[in-house]
């Protein structure tokens, strides 16, 4: 994907909310050493808003910021990286938790509750990227009947010590997808 002078992203069409993880192999194009690659997720339909993790070898770091707005949510990462080297950039979502990894190692951490759901991508910015296929999973779960200390029903009496019965548990509908 080439990003000549201005940004070049690809959107998946599949929305991922409040529990997520994306990831790619990144490569720079050694012919485009400025080049930034970036994975994108909550983001809007035209990839203008949303979250980043991007990798830019050139300044020798890793950011996670505001597409809309530019801002780092933390301080960006330094790292060593030459172009045409590849990475493994990942991100996780949970609620307002953001987690950046690059190779299997944690770099960045924030918690922002500005987008809240949207869809996954990859970004190009001046260059060229090589970006290994994504994978993207995001879980929806609609479990209910959960209650924090102090609230809902009393809890069921204990069964007697001789007794092996377990009681019986309602299952907890979820779905998970993996693409």
């Amino acid at each position: 994907m080439t990003g000549s002078g201005r940004s070049a992203v690809a959107l998946s069409e599949q929305r991922i909310g409040a529990v997520a993880g994306y990831a790619a192999h990144i490569t720079i194009d050694p012919q485009s050493p400025h080049a930034v690659g970036s994975l994108e997720v909550r983001a809007t339909e035209d990839g203008a808003a949303g979250y980043a993790a991007s990798l830019d070898p050139n300044l020798h770091r890793v950011r996670l910021h505001d597409l809309a707005t530019g801002r780092d949510l933390v301080p960006p990462a330094p790292v060593t990286a030459a172009p045409g080297t590849t990475f493994l950039l990942e991100m996780t979502e949970d609620g307002a938790d953001l987690v950046v990894s690059l190779d299997g190692e944690q770099v960045l951490a924030a918690r922002d509750t500005r987008y809240e759901e949207g869809a996954a991508g990859l970004h190009a910015y001046n260059g060229t990227v090589v970006f290994g296929p994504p994978g993207l999973r995001s879980v929806t779960t609609t479990a209910t009947g959960w209650a924090t200390p102090g609230t809902g029903p009393p809890p069921a009496p204990a069964a007697p010590e001789s007794s092996t019965a377990t009681p019986p548990r309602s299952p907890v509908p979820s779905t998970a997808t993996w693409n």
